[in-house]
């Protein structure tokens, strides 16, 4: 894993999985923020 290699740091699949859930859900919000017309 690049991570491993750059950093030394050993994440657990756990710990992956928490992080990509994150940004996918950021990456979710962001869009549907995006996507909302700009009259409020």
């Amino acid at each position: 894993m690049i991570i491993e290699e750059d950093y030394g740091i050993k994440l657990t699949m756990a710990e992956v999985m928490e992080v990509a859930t994150t940004l996918v859900s950021f990456a979710e919000t962001a869009m549907k923020i995006e996507a909302k017309p700009n009259s409020t």
